[in-house]
């Protein structure tokens, strides 16, 4: 699957450049002028990687940047800038940029740049599944279940994938490290609380009840689902790839 990537730029011919750019390199791209537009975005779909110019209208890209950190999203950053300066390259990976790269440069560099990057990325998320009602679409990066969705993160969705894989049934804090971290450096067991406390706000909000994220203490959590409102789909509660 072709990485899919939002172009933030606010420059038009550049923008315009860009796109066509990562297009010719196979990649699925979005292009916005301002970080409103790609905070919306974001909101409502799944992408792999952001390229982020810094000298945006109203929201700056650094202030983009603070604030989908601080939203928890860890979709991969790539930060352009015409600022070559020590100070904003430091500070931008302070913010929780995962590269940076400057104007101008050799065409080349950006489309090899953001494959070293997707490189990096965690495990692959597979193909669409349902199971006990539920629906979960990677391509849009969503959960859909009893006609109501909710959009999820990268990690957000690795994590409730392997929930509904196992619906019903205990997953242990060390098969989600597993699955979310691969290929990575695998972070301490705590920070699978954190995510599940997300996404237990992120159901409740969305889903009234329908779906619950259980901890039970010592072993995991366990995604249950309350057939009562799901159509024929939930009597099996078999998963179907």
């Amino acid at each position: 699957m072709a990485m899919k990537i939002l172009v933030i730029e606010d420059d038009t011919p550049t923008r315009q450049f860009l796109s066509n750019l990562l297009k010719c390199e196979s990649f699925g791209v979005r292009a916005v002028s301002s970080a409103e537009q790609g905070l919306s975005l974001l909101s409502q779909e799944l992408f792999d990687l952001i390229v982020l110019d810094l000298g945006l209208p109203g929201m700056t890209g650094l202030e983009m940047l603070r604030y989908v950190r601080s939203s928890e999203n860890d979709t991969l950053v790539l930060v352009l800038s015409g600022d070559d300066y020590l100070d904003t390259k430091v500070q931008s990976f302070k913010l929780g940029a995962d590269d940076f790269l400057s104007k101008p440069f050799v065409l080349r560099e950006l489309p090899a740049r953001i494959r070293a990057l997707g490189r990096r990325v965690r495990a692959p998320i597979g193909p669409k599944i349902k199971a006990g009602g539920i629906s979960l679409d990677p391509e849009a990066g969503s959960v859909i279940s009893d006609g109501r969705k909710m959009v999820l993160s990268r990690t957000e969705y690795l994590f409730l994938e392997l929930m509904i894989r196992h619906v019903g049934n205990i997953v242990t804090r060390q098969m989600l490290l597993t699955r979310m971290y691969a290929e990575k450096n695998t972070p301490q067991e705590d920070i699978i609380d954190a995510y599940a406390h997300r996404l237990r706000k992120k159901l409740a909000r969305t889903f009234n009840g329908t779906l619950r994220l259980v901890t039970v203490w010592g072993q995991g959590f366990v995604l249950e689902v309350n057939t009562i409102s799901l159509g024929d789909d939930a009597d099996s509660g078999m998963l179907r790839a």
